[in-house]
């Protein structure tokens, strides 16, 4: 499990205090958008977007450089004294083995005498310049990092690094690009406090000019205000130059490249299980040769963690089978699923995902994402949010509920008595999640 893998990487607690010092030295040293009075420029829509999915175990910002998600994320930060956000700024070319280090190092600078906060926020920079390995690893964090931990990923771009999975589950929310981009009402909130005379026309005008870019917008309004010019003059300057130069922006750099990581035991097994069973690895489909080696991982994936005794599926599968016969065939059974599974990941990473152990056949629950377990946890944690008053954040579980309920719990498989008890039960939950939702508000969640 990444908990150990943690505990394994954790460096002493002296080199701890010093990393997280250089993490608070990296994000004052970032550049960031402030009024004449030193002030942070705010960026409103964007902060209530921020503060609306607070629940969300990762919110992922994109947007091209030098549309102001550094200075957005430091003007959010700023009213956090209390529980300020840790910014991790991530080295070009980061390795796996240095990525979990600056993150423990990083959950470290947000304890408080060694004892860790209820909650910490932690901003992940840079994710466009490290390696893919390291990417991969930061795909595993979504399911796998500690429930007090709530990442903020910030990238150019959301092919950066592939969060589908993640956004399915509920547990990944992606803001719009737009909401970064500056309108001309805002332009004229940033002038007015800058104090630059601006006219309605002339905000419209830079707003459209820049393409609601943040940087080269309030390089403008900058200008004008340490050279007493009104907007529309220091606009009028912004423009001859760029003409002077030729009029040829420099590229934005492109998104680093991604690979899939076949063969590599970090990437979760998603196990979707209503409707039509299917066991991938993103895109990759595991294919099981016959029916029976698909409802034997069915069967585990129903049972608590993930696992079963040999005499309980000889039971289940072969009750009318002598008894040396059912364990031979059972013991094909998981010959075939671990083939099948190899196929996908390769014969290194088969034991982190479905493997046999003594007596016991266990299908991983440390590395396997079942959407049965997920759906119920949906709906517990809609239940406590509801509990504690929190509208919106009961709305977002149960509509991520819901979206993995699209039809009963393998109603796409051939029936089986313990298919039917746990069908029931989702089913169930299902129904109250339903009135949880038209009790909470029926509005439909963005």
């Amino acid at each position: 499990m990444l908990n150990t893998a943690l505990r394994k990487r954790t460096p002493s607690h002296t080199r701890l205090k010093r990393s997280a010092a250089r993490y608070d030295a990296a994000a004052e040293s970032r550049p960031h958008a402030v009024t004449k009075d030193g002030a942070p420029i705010r960026r409103y829509a964007f902060e209530a977007w921020l503060d609306a999915r607070a629940d969300v175990r990762v919110r992922f910002v994109t947007g091209p450089a030098g549309c102001g998600k550094t200075s957005a994320l430091r003007a959010w930060a700023s009213d956090r004294p209390s529980a300020p956000p840790i910014w991790i700024a991530l080295a070009p070319g980061c390795s796996p083995e240095a990525l979990l280090s600056e993150i423990i190092a990083g959950l470290f600078g947000g304890a408080t005498d060694g004892a860790a906060r209820a909650r910490l926020d932690v901003i992940v920079d840079g994710i466009d310049e490290i390696s893919p390995e390291a990417r991969e690893v930061l795909k595993l964090l979504v399911f796998r990092i500690p429930a007090s931990v709530h990442l903020i990923y910030v990238a150019r771009s959301s092919a950066t690094i592939d969060l589908r999975d993640g956004v399915r589950h509920g547990l990944v929310a992606i803001a719009a690009p737009t909401l970064l981009g500056v309108d001309a009402a805002e332009v004229a909130v940033w002038c007015d406090r800058f104090g630059v005379e601006a006219t309605a026309a002339a905000c419209a005008d830079l707003a459209g000019g820049a393409s609601g870019n943040a940087t080269a917008i309030f390089d403008v309004i900058r200008t004008a205000a340490e050279q007493a010019l009104s907007l529309a003059e220091a606009t009028a300057r912004a423009e001859a130059r760029t003409t002077a130069s030729g009029g040829i922006a420099p590229p934005l750099p492109a998104p680093a490249s991604r690979r899939t990581a076949e063969g590599r035991a970090v990437e979760p097994a998603i196990v979707e299980m209503f409707g039509r069973f299917r066991m991938r690895f993103g895109a990759r489909d595991v294919q099981f040769v016959r029916r029976r080696d698909r409802q034997i991982v069915q069967y585990l994936a129903l049972r608590p963690g993930g696992k079963a005794s040999r005499a309980e599926l000889m039971a289940e599968f072969w009750p009318d089978t002598d008894r040396r016969d059912a364990a031979r065939r059972l013991r094909t059974a998981c010959s075939t699923i671990r083939r099948a599974i190899s196929a996908c990941v390769g014969d290194e990473a088969l034991d982190a995902y479905f493997r046999t152990h003594g007596s016991s056949v266990v299908l991983c629950p440390e590395n396997v994402i079942n959407e049965a377990d997920t759906f119920e946890e949906h709906i517990a944690f809609a239940q406590r949010a509801g509990e504690r008053g929190d509208t919106a954040g009961a709305r977002r579980h149960v509509a991520a509920a819901l979206e993995l309920y699209e039809r009963p719990l393998l109603s796409g498989e051939p029936p089986a008595a313990w298919i039917t008890e746990r069908a029931r039960a989702c089913e169930a939950l299902a129904a109250s999640a339903r009135a949880l939702f038209e009790a909470v508000d029926t509005t439909r969640i963005a």
